[in-house]
């Protein structure tokens, strides 16, 4: 029944990011950016642990540039069987190479970082609701890994995609804090 739920919702909110244009997920992302560097949350990081967007996701890659322009620690995330991923530390953007799913990952040669190490997470969803629960696609990567994590994260989503509503399990984790295109 909450699987069932799930993708149902799981399948409107991919109808959504469909339908956005090239046009507003640059100018969304760019405001999601912008908010994230701005955040107190973002300033007093030391290693931040950040998803690479793809092409219906935020585009993160100039905040990890920022990130590592500006001296921080950038931890990425790399799927190492199904539904568990460790995270990485890159000293470069060009320190990612295609991974599974067709997603950005971190090369053989990154070191793992431990959890215990990360200060900020900035964590991706399909949709997420006005109350901070989110959905991802399913696999369970995300709330697997960040189960026992003790660090602060940033959730983002596009405003479009932020529901009213949207049906969460005993496993899925509610975040406290949503950063949207169009939120304060």
């Amino acid at each position: 029944m909450l699987e069932s739920r799930k993708k149902a919702v799981r399948n409107m909110a991919k109808e959504i990011l469909e339908g956005m244009g090239e046009e507003y997920i640059e100018g969304a992302s760019k405001n999601i950016r912008r908010k994230i560097l701005k955040s107190n949350e973002y300033k007093e990081a030391g290693l931040i642990f950040i998803f690479v967007g793809t092409s219906k996701e935020v585009d993160t890659i100039p905040l990890i540039e920022k990130a590592l322009e500006e001296g921080k620690r950038v931890a990425v995330p790399k799927c190492i069987r199904e539904g568990e991923m460790i995270t990485k530390e890159i000293k470069s953007v060009n320190d990612l190479v295609i991974g599974k799913y067709d997603i950005l990952e971190p090369n053989d040669s990154c070191l793992v970082v431990n959890k215990k190490e990360i200060d900020l997470g900035i964590i991706p969803c399909l949709a997420a609701d006005i109350s901070g629960n989110r959905l991802g696609h399913g696999g369970g990567y995300y709330d697997r890994y960040l189960e026992d994590a003790d660090f602060e994260c940033l959730l983002v989503c596009f405003d479009k995609t932020l529901l009213k509503k949207i049906p969460v399990g005993t496993h899925d984790i509610r975040f406290k804090k949503i950063i949207t295109d169009k939120n304060n």
